[in-house]
């Protein structure tokens, strides 16, 4: 009998044969993921007056997707101050000059993460910065010169005037007490108010000005 190609006649002693074929498939990659920060807000206190050595820290963020598509790079956002830089390849923030708490005592960075794929896709963080006082302020006088007028004959402990003052230091720095030195005028003072106080009763008569 004759068999057609291709096949074999099941027998005794004659094996069936058979075939495979290996498909491969290439999958391209799309750019539909956008970069991903580590966290959603960065948070740092720095002393004023200080210059950092060094950046003030790394951002970092990271994109699912392959090759050009997933490779991120960095920048400030638009309304940053100047003094602010940003390594676009390594994401680290750094500090031109000393901050001054005086000045603002909080800054927020936006932080954006593009990648390079075409369209490019870009996220945002962004970082805090808060800016611990110093000393570093002397306490000013509202004015050079005081001048209270009272009525003669007023009683002991009667209200003079208050002396202002003010320190454009936080907390503890900026405390101020107001101390009287070198006088003969019969007034005590409320250090820590600044409110001066007749220690006697005066008359126009026996004084008239009193320094």
């Amino acid at each position: 009998n004759s068999q057609s190609p291709g096949r074999q006649r099941r027998g005794a002693g004659v094996a069936c044969v058979g075939s495979g074929l290996e498909i491969r498939v290439l999958v391209l990659d799309v750019n539909d993921n956008i970069p991903q920060f580590l966290r959603p807000h960065y948070h740092l206190e720095v002393e004023e007056n200080k210059l950092p050595t060094g950046s003030l820290l790394t951002v970092r963020a990271t994109d699912a997707d392959s090759g050009p598509n997933g490779r991120v790079t960095y920048r400030l956002g638009k309304y940053t101050a100047a003094i602010f830089r940003m390594g676009s390849q390594t994401g680290q923030l750094s500090v031109t000059v000393p901050l001054d708490r005086e000045q603002q005592d909080v800054h927020t960075i936006s932080v954006l993460a593009r990648d390079n794929g075409s369209p490019p896709l870009e996220s945002l963080t962004t970082v805090s910065i808060r800016v611990h006082d110093q000393n570093d302020n002397a306490p000013a006088f509202v004015t050079p010169h005081f001048i209270f007028f009272i009525p003669e004959n007023l009683p002991p402990l009667a209200h003079v005037g208050r002396i202002g003052v003010t320190d454009a230091d936080e907390g503890e720095n900026g405390g101020v007490e107001v101390r009287v030195v070198n006088t003969t005028a019969p007034f005590v003072m409320d250090n820590a108010r600044g409110i001066s106080t007749l220690k006697q009763t005066v008359s126009f008569s026996s004084m008239s000005t009193m320094q």
